[in-house]
Order: C-alpha cells, then sequence, then structure tokens
C-alpha cells in the first residue's frame, strides 16, 4: 500500500526532499523485512547500520535527495511551460493575451515557489534573459527579508518574467466562493510601532462576537455582522457604533496578488470614530469566504481593539 500511495503521488506531482526519503525508507523497510524473514542469523545492529548509511549517502551526489528532487521538479516546471507556450526552444516566452489553465498557473507558482525556498532559481537560470539572483532589492521596499522572500520573489518571476497570474497553493478554481486567509506578519512591519496613544482601553478579539470589558459598570460588547458585513460595538446592548468592513476587505484582497499571504500589519487596521467612541482595530487574523454574490462573510477573526468612550 506504501508503494502504491507513493507511486501515485510521484506520477503527480514528482519528487520533494520527504517523498525522496518515503521513497527510499519504503524500499529500507522492505529489505530489513525480507532479512529478519529470510536470514538465519538476526542481527539487529544492522537496522542502525543501514540507516545510518542510508542518511549519509542520500545527503550529497546526483542520487541525493536534494539533487533528485531539485531534477523532478525542474522537469515538471519544463513540462508545464512547454505546454503552454511558456518555453520556447529553451527560453521563457512571456505571454501577454493568451489564458493559462488555472490548475497550470497553480503548478507553475507552486514549483517556482518550492525551487526558490528550498533550492535556488540557478537550476532554471538558462531559460531566463532576465538575471535570477538579482531580485533581492525593490525599489522602495525596506522591509527585512527573510519570510517575505519566499513570497515576493516567485510572483515576480511568474508576473513579470511569465506574464501570468500568480495563484497561491491554497486558492480555488471559483475565484467568486474562494476562501481566503489573512495574516499579520510582524516582519513586514519592520520594527514600527503602533501609535495607540490616544486610547484608553484595550480588549482581545477571539470570536466574531464577545465582551470587550466592563467599565464603570457600563458593559462594551462587539460582534460582526455578516449580513451587513460590519463591526458592531455595543454598549448595555445599545449599539453604539458600526463600523463598515466591506470597502476594507475589499481594498485588502485587492492588493492580496501583490503582497505576500503575511499582510503588514498596517494593511490590517481599521479606525473609526463618532459621537459615542474612537477606536482602532488591529487584526492580526481574518478567515473567511467571499461569497458568489461579491459578498464577504466572516468565519474567524483575532486581534486587538483599541477605544475611548467620549460618554461614559
Amino acid at each position: 500500500m506504501l508503494f502504491w500511495a507513493l507511486y501515485f503521488r510521484l506520477s503527480q506531482y514528482g519528487f520533494t526532499e520527504n517523498r525522496y526519503f518515503v521513497f527510499v525508507f519504503g524500499w529500507w523497510l522492505l529489505a530489513m523485512a525480507v532479512y529478519l524473514l529470510v536470514s538465519k542469523k538476526k542481527d539487529i545492529r544492522y537496522i542502525p547500520i543501514t540507516i545510518f548509511i542510508i542518511a549519509v549517502l542520500s545527503s550529497f551526489g546526483f542520487w541525493g535527495a536534494f539533487a533528485v528532487s531539485e531534477k523532478s521538479q525542474i522537469n515538471r516546471l519544463e513540462k508545464f511551460l512547454v505546454k503552454n507556450n511558456l518555453l520556447v526552444e529553451g527560453k521563457i516566452k512571456k505571454l501577454d493575451n493568451q489564458e493559462v489553465l488555472f490548475e497550470d498557473r497553480k503548478e507553475i507558482s507552486a514549483i517556482i515557489q518550492y525551487l526558490y525556498r528550498v533550492h535556488t532559481l540557478s537550476g532554471i537560470q538558462m531559460w531566463f534573459t532576465q538575471d535570477l539572483s538579482d531580485l533581492s532589492t525593490f525599489e522602495g521596499e525596506t522591509q527585512p527579508k527573510r519570510r517575505r522572500d519566499v513570497y515576493l520573489f516567485p510572483q515576480k518571476v511568474v508576473q513579470e518574467f511569465l506574464g501570468i497570474e500568480f495563484v497561491e497553493a491554497w486558492q480555488g478554481g471559483n475565484i467568486e466562493s474562494e476562501t481566503f486567509v489573512l495574516y499579520v506578519d510582524e516582519y513586514l512591519s519592520d520594527g514600527k510601532m503602533a501609535d495607540i496613544s490616544k486610547y484608553d482601553f484595550m480588549a482581545s478579539l477571539y470570536n466574531l462576537s464577545g465582551n470587550i470589558r466592563e467599565i464603570n459598570d457600563i458593559i462594551y460588547e462587539y460582534k460582526f455582522d455578516n449580513n451587513n458585513g460590519e463591526f458592531i460595538i455595543l454598549k448595555n446592548d445599545e449599539v453604539i457604533a458600526r463600523v463598515d468592513t466591506k470597502f476594507f476587505l475589499n481594498n485588502l484582497l485587492k492588493v492580496r496578488s501583490s503582497y505576500p499571504p503575511p499582510t503588514d500589519r498596517d494593511l490590517m487596521k481599521i479606525e473609526f470614530e463618532n459621537e459615542n467612541i474612537s477606536l482602532a482595530i488591529y487584526f492580526t487574523n481574518i478567515n473567511g469566504k467571499k461569497k458568489e454574490s461579491g459578498i464577504y462573510r466572516i468565519q474567524s477573526l483575532n486581534g486587538r481593539l483599541f477605544f475611548t468612550p467620549k460618554i461614559q
């Protein structure tokens, strides 16, 4: 069953380091089982010795885990590029108006992201006229690089050099009813401090509704109204603020293709003020689904609410 399942996985998605080791140690398990069943002199010292030999041999050389996995994924990428006329006579041909199937764009995006994250893009450099090692600076960007590069560099290659839309691994083919996940990556905030000096109180947001806190015998609560896309603040069960989030979510999801899935903290902030309250919401995580009608339905959210009541 192990080899049967592995065969289907490898035929669809090729080798990665994890699949390589499952494959190798699958054969090792089979060999050990045969040895223990057939051998008259069963020496268990062969188990750690053979594991050590396999670990050493698989760590280097063209037969090793990294080399085999990189070659396998480059071959898969080549097939998708040739199929969609993106690779012609060994050189990348940027598309202008030609449509590329969603699943093909998703596979191309995933492979390039994998190669950049685990290996480098040097294995596909010969296809490009651009220098793929010279993507470390973006004009006007000063954020620390680390995690953000894993998303931005592959997006630049796919969108600017291939001329097709980058597709995240979690995206579905039906964009009009897609699930979205937005969360804050503090790396992108570049150590910036959030100015909350004008707010008197802070509360944590963990669900779509809950108590904020009790102040001078006044109970403040919040709830998210998915029907109207509003974040509502209540004071002793009376609505004192309705914060419209539709424009906020629409803009945030529009720029998602030019930002990595981890989102800058400043983009996940809503400020609001009326005659009853002044507040700022710093979301750390928003999960939801865009319905076919275009309405965003939030399924879960987390964050911090900073506020100052104007009338107590």
